[in-house]
């Protein structure tokens, strides 16, 4: 999705974000019986609609530790042809950093940004990109600032009817897109993002878009 809104205009090239989907537990919920489909998340029309309206800044992509040829169908089920053929890219898990997790035999697919250096996208890392995945373990070699973690969707029937996780990304990103910090790693810092039930916590109830980044005396320090 890189192409510019009628009423925004494309946003100057060095002011372009990307932004990476995770997949299972941010979209939609991999069903283990079924691996090739999957539950969609609720509200997820009204989250592409969004990053539709949010092209001028914003670039989408996805990446899955799924295997290939899961992962190419489930993109169709989510994004449909038109949407999907958009994308910047979709990566599967062969582009992860397979390591060991701890207490168990499982492999672990971290995704570690520096992947992007061999990539045309290499100028956006860290300060223009913003990698999206409920499960913090897959992140952990990422800078600050360049990660954040929604709550994690599993399929639950009674989630189907009270989890807006997707509304609160929506208005995130639409608070990124339209704001005033000179960096997408400036923004997220200044802006942690809050998922779910953290949220709902929340005394002032209602999500707020921030839209400035936070105007102090003294530069914050940023560490690689």
């Amino acid at each position: 999705m890189t192409g510019g809104t009628a009423d925004a205009g494309q946003q100057p090239a060095h002011r372009q974000v990307l932004v990476i989907l995770d997949m299972n537990g941010v979209l939609i919920h991999r069903d283990q019986n079924k691996k090739k489909r999957g539950v969609l998340r609720p509200n997820m029309e009204a989250f592409l609609d969004e990053l539709e309206k949010l092209q001028f800044r914003i670039t989408i992509a996805v990446w899955s530790a799924m295997s290939s040829s899961n992962l190419q169908r489930l993109v169709l089920e989510v994004f449909g042809a038109e949407r999907a053929a958009k994308l910047a890219f979709v990566w599967d898990q062969q582009r992860c950093t397979v390591r060991q997790e701890r207490h168990t035999h499982k492999p672990l697919f971290r995704k570690d940004l520096s992947r992007l250096k061999q990539t045309v996208y290499s100028d956006f890392v860290p300060e223009r990109v913003l990698l999206i995945d409920d499960d913090p373990a897959k992140c952990t070699a990422n800078p600050a600032g360049t990660v954040i973690h929604p709550l994690t969707f599993r399929g639950f029937p009674e989630e189907m009817e009270r989890d807006d996780e997707l509304l609160r990304l929506s208005t995130y990103l639409k608070g990124l897109a339209e704001s005033d910090c000179p960096s997408a790693r400036e923004y997220v810092l200044d802006h942690p993002y809050v998922k779910g039930e953290k949220a709902k916590r929340n005394r002032r109830g209602k999500m707020k878009r921030p839209s400035a980044c936070s105007k102090k005396k003294k530069k914050r320090k940023v560490k690689s």
